[in-house]
């Protein structure tokens, strides 16, 4: 079966399945691109007067069909997030965004890397340092379900809030959801985090904590939990649990990697082992950086790893110079 063949068989079941709650120029397939500038083809359901317009990749369910995962795996899951969607637009009421009181407590932060392409929606976006910064605001549904409104720039104007505002009210919903930091072995990542010890709420003595070796960033969703890297308070009550400085490897926008700092390690070095596990483990969609990145809690300050290996190298010379002075009345080169 050909990929056209593909997406006009996933099409037509849909609209079969759907029928009563979704017209035939409600469903689409349309073409996109992903953060890395790739096109893909995309089933996507447009109901009039949502504010949300869910779509599935049809390219990555092809490649299941190649390797003979059952249809109706993936066709049951389209299917039930798709009435969820038909749910949720029927009740208007449920996803209110107005005022910016309405959406103030459901703000959430998707991290993006900074060479991912401009999204072709008109999103919010903040230009931080080392990511670029976009929101969506999540409302619950029945049976805890969720849908997650992206946040557009004509939205922000209208409500007429400062990028802090809406970054304090992202941050108050990080800590609202819960926090989990946890050694890596007591998180099985495969099977999602079965978590025995979470440091966040009971830190125990700085040095057990950096003895850990790796630690698990994210949140109970396991889903945007990267973002707690541009947290100010989250990475200051990490330095106060670990006694030291940490590097942070961005293991995917879902999670990241505490790594206390003892001294020895290379910033070149985890990059590029960093790099290496994105290009064979980590989806396109999901790469953060292929960059360590750096907390310096005495300048309250989140770094490429990059900068602090240079300061780091200043410093060393900053400090030969002296020595030679001092003791031999001249500086090194």
């Amino acid at each position: 079966m050909t990929r056209k063949e593909f997406y006009r068989l996933v099409y037509d079941e849909i609209s079969r399945r759907l029928s009563d709650c979704y017209k035939k120029d409600e469903i689409t397939i349309e073409k996109t691109y992903l953060s890395d500038g790739r096109p893909v083809m995309m089933l996507m359901f447009v109901k009039k007067g949502s504010l949300y317009a869910p779509g599935f990749n049809l390219d990555e369910y092809y490649e299941q069909y190649l390797i003979q995962v059952p249809r109706e795996e993936y066709l049951s899951g389209i299917e039930k997030a798709a009435r969820n969607h038909a749910a949720f637009a029927a009740n208007t009421d449920g996803f209110k965004m107005d005022h910016f009181e309405d959406a103030s407590d459901k703000i959430r932060i998707r991290l993006r890397s900074l060479e991912a392409r401009e999204p072709s929606e008109e999103l919010h976006t903040i230009h931080h340092p080392l990511f670029l910064i976009q929101f969506k605001a999540e409302f619950k549904g029945e049976n805890e379900n969720s849908l997650l409104l992206p946040i557009h720039e004509k939205m922000v104007k209208k409500w007429g809030i400062s990028d802090e505002e809406l970054l304090e009210a992202a941050f108050e919903k990080q800590v609202k959801d819960g926090i989990i930091l946890s050694p890596l072995d007591e998180a099985r990542i495969s099977e999602g985090f079965q978590l025995k010890i979470n440091y966040w709420d009971n830190p125990p003595k700085a040095k057990e904590a950096r003895e850990a070796g790796l630690l698990v960033l994210t949140n109970p969703s396991q889903y945007w939990g990267a973002s707690l890297i541009i947290n100010p308070d989250v990475l200051k009550k990490i330095y106060r649990i670990l006694g030291v400085n940490f590097y942070i490897l961005p293991s995917s926008i879902h999670e990241v990697m505490i790594l206390a700092d003892n001294g020895s390690y290379d910033a070149e070095k985890l990059s590029a082992l960093i790099e290496s596990i994105n290009e064979s483990e980590v989806g396109q969609q999901d790469v953060l950086s292929n960059e360590v990145f750096f907390y310096d809690a005495q300048e309250e300050r989140l770094m490429s790893g990059r900068e602090h290996d240079m300061r780091n190298k200043k410093m060393a010379i900053a400090r030969t110079d002296q020595f030679l002075s001092s003791h031999f009345g001249f500086a090194g080169a």
